[in-house]
């Protein structure tokens, strides 16, 4: 819920679940579903509902538009004052407990389905792999300036975003334009995406926050080395196995 347009229709679905008592699974923050469920809870409380900001209260993203997002937040604060939260990081659990301690959490890990990996690297093609929207968070930029650095060196490669259209996306394209090595490509089906990781020798993030990162874990998951952060919420990398 929460990243499409809400049709009148769907919005007194809502309300009628709502007063009716049944589970409710809230999809992102920062959007008009939590307003109306603030509001509600004012004059009936549902114990039912638990929202999954997706990574929409972390404080890169917090301090995008900060006044809007304070007054969101101090309004969603003094009406559900023991929000129920579904986060799927230790580090997206302390970024909720910033905003609010009396907020209560619990961890849940994303988890993919992929097959157990083949992790002959030799096998793989020359290609370094991002994934994501075209959004100054991911910072492609930065991953385009650092790719054109190491084609200086003579080395032969290619780098391949995956991910649709976004605000960033003319000064991506821009910043690529002298490399026929950085190749633009639309979002993928689940198995052309697992044969792209296959295929590739890393997966390379270069966001400014994430969540969780289904992207590595993805990679991970198909023996494909990956290249990130320490920011990021994934200190032990290095001790993943598959299972």
């Amino acid at each position: 819920l929460g990243r499409i347009r809400l049709a009148p229709l769907f919005k007194l679905n809502f309300i009628r679940l709502y007063f009716s008592g049944d589970i409710i699974y809230i999809q992102g923050f920062w959007n008009w579903i939590v307003v109306i469920y603030a509001i509600l809870s004012l004059f009936k409380k549902n114990e039912s509902v638990v929202v999954a900001p997706r990574g929409s209260l972390g404080e890169w993203s917090v301090n995008q538009k900060k006044l809007k997002k304070s007054i969101f937040l101090w309004i969603i604060k003094y009406c559900i004052p023991n929000l129920k939260l579904h986060v799927t990081t230790r580090k997206e659990h302390i970024d909720v407990k910033k905003i609010s301690n009396n907020w209560k959490t619990f961890i849940v890990p994303n988890q993919v389905a992929f097959d157990s990996p083949v992790n002959d690297l030799n096998k793989r093609n020359n290609w370094i792999i991002s994934i994501g929207r075209h959004e100054k968070q991911k910072g492609f930029d930065k991953l385009i300036i650092a790719f054109r650095e190491y084609e200086r060196s003579g080395k032969e490669c290619k780098l391949i975003i995956v991910g649709v259209e976004g605000s960033e996306t003319e000064k991506l394209k821009e910043l690529a334009s002298q490399s026929s090595n950085i190749v633009f490509q639309e979002p993928m089906k689940r198995e052309k995406l697992e044969l792209l990781y296959r295929s590739s020798r890393a997966l390379v993030s270069t966001s400014l926050y994430e969540n969780f990162g289904n992207t590595i874990l993805e990679a991970l998951s198909c023996g494909t080395l990956v290249i990130l952060p320490k920011h990021l919420p994934w200190e032990k990398a290095h001790e993943f196995t598959y299972q």
